[in-house]
């Protein structure tokens, strides 16, 4: 492992800046967004929608009124502002995750980090085992300030309802989960270098996309439910699916 360290110095930069792009999903918030009615009609219509028949396509020429909703003046301003907040909040976020990959590199954290994996076992193994939970949440700790103001901005702008202590055990389990992801793709990271020093960038893309796909399509049963609660719309706003069968309703 401290072979690879020094070959590669910039091999956990590329492993962590993978791990952050898959944590992102992995990290969400169980946010409870106001949405208006009209927006779920066409994000929910064929999920929600009881006794509705099958869509039929609509003929030439035949016109069908759509409802127009317009947010009023001061909701408007205040979505305004938390979207020009929110971007700037995710570029400055950004650009500080990168400097501070940089700063754990170049002072030497990251090898004191490995340091402490080799002395407490010749296993290499292991020592990724400790090198790299150990490196990911030292990340998402430096990142948690940018987090708690972007949670402060959806609570201030009325975006969300979450409690702090709830927010704070999601964040938690978001942590876990990015270290668990690091270690596996970071093994696979270290067995590339191993094997192939001028060419592991490219076998290291081959080997982890089979890992990423089953990532993506295993999160709606293993992943989401950690973060979110799925409910049918009509336990708690039955108003809404009859909204929606009137709409599917042929006209």
């Amino acid at each position: 492992m401290g072979r690879c360290a020094r070959i590669h110095p910039f091999a956990v930069l590329a492993c962590a800046v993978v791990c952050a792009a898959l944590g992102t999903k992995a990290s969400v918030p169980n946010q409870q967004v106001k949405v208006p009615t009209t927006a779920l009609m066409g994000a929910q219509l064929s999920t929600v929608a009881k006794g509705a028949g099958p869509q039929s396509t609509p003929a030439p020429g035949d016109k069908r009124e759509s409802k127009k909703y317009t947010l009023p003046r001061d909701r408007y301003e205040k979505a305004i502002a938390y979207s020009r907040a929110g971007y700037t909040l995710y570029f400055v976020m950004y650009f500080s995750n990168l400097l501070v990959l940089i700063l754990i590199l170049r002072l030497g954290l990251a090898a004191k980090f490995r340091d402490f994996a080799e002395w407490s076992t010749g296993n290499r193994l292991v020592q990724g085992i400790l090198f790299i939970p150990i490196l990911m949440l030292s990340l998402s700790v430096l990142d948690l300030p940018f987090r708690i103001d972007g949670h402060w901005l959806s609570l201030r702008y009325e975006q969300s309802v979450q409690r702090w202590g709830s927010w704070m055990w999601d964040w938690t389990k978001g942590a876990l989960l990015e270290a668990g992801f690091a270690m596996i793709f970071a093994m696979i990271l270290y067995a590339t270098i191993r094997r192939s020093p001028r060419r592991w960038w490219l076998y290291f893309w081959i080997a982890s996309l089979p890992v990423i796909f089953v990532i993506i399509f295993v999160s709606p049963w293993f992943i989401d439910p950690l973060f979110n609660k799925f409910e049918p719309l009509d336990a708690k706003h039955p108003e809404l699916v009859t909204e929606l069968e009137k709409v599917a309703a042929p006209a």
